[in-house]
Formats: structure tokens, C-alpha cells, sequence
């Protein structure tokens, strides 16, 4: 799922999520929440928070990791 919404002439509020996986006792997820500016028509940048989750168990390899950081980007659109 993802939101992008509008709070300024170039600036809007980002949300994002996503839940995956169920296969083998394997899941993965995350949510992001930042916000977005709008630099030209072509041209966007986004900065925000991610929280990631994964847990893999399969044959007796277990991984169950979270990670969370700022997260930045630069869009084009061409």
C-alpha cells in the first residue's frame, strides 16, 4: 500500500507499506513514513524513516533480522 499526500504547493507526506512472503515459515515487512518535495515536474526528492522486518527459517537456517534507519532518494521521471 502507498499514500502520497498533498500538504503543500511542492510538498507532500509519503506513506508506505508492504507485507510479503508466507512461504517455508518465511515473512518479510516494512513500513516507511517521510515526506516528499517536488523540485520541478521531472524532478522529486524524499527523505523518511524504514522499519524492515524479516524471518527466514528454512532446513535449520533461522535469520530473523529487523532494521530501521533514515532513508533518502532522488526521483526523475523521463
Amino acid at each position: 500500500m502507498r499514500a502520497q499526500i498533498p500538504i503543500a504547493d511542492k510538498w507532500s507526506l509519503l506513506a508506505y507499506g508492504d507485507i510479503g512472503g508466507f512461504r517455508n515459515d518465511s515473512h518479510t515487512w516494512q513500513l516507511i513514513g517521510g515526506v516528499g518535495y517536488a523540485y520541478s515536474q521531472s524532478v522529486s526528492f524524499k527523505l523518511g524513516y524504514r522499519y524492515y522486518h524479516t524471518n527466514y527459517d528454512h532446513g535449520g537456517f533461522d535469520y530473523d533480522m529487523n532494521q530501521r534507519g533514515i532513508t533518502a532518494g532522488v526521483g526523475f521521471k523521463f
